[in-house]
């Protein structure tokens, strides 16, 4: 659990130096966002990721199964 925290972390300080690059914005955004904790920003910011990707996986599978049964001829049987 510690690594995990310790990647949540590095990634949540990168994303909030790469987007606001100014401390203090920095720090007032994560006083009022993430609970002060480069923690929560990262795990904030991966499980979004995460669960956009699993969106578009579901999406692209239920496509693929729709295309499928609609598109081959029905069975004689």
């Amino acid at each position: 659990m510690l690594l995990v925290n310790f990647a949540y972390a590095i990634v949540g300080y990168l994303y909030l130096w790469i987007r606001y690059m100014d401390n203090d914005k920095v720090q007032e955004v994560k006083e009022e966002y993430y609970e002060n904790s480069y923690v929560t920003a990262g795990a904030t910011v991966l499980l979004s990721v995460v669960g956009t990707i699993f969106f578009i996986v579901l999406l692209i599978i239920l496509i693929g199964t729709f295309y499928i049964v609609f598109t081959r001829p029905p069975s004689p049987y």
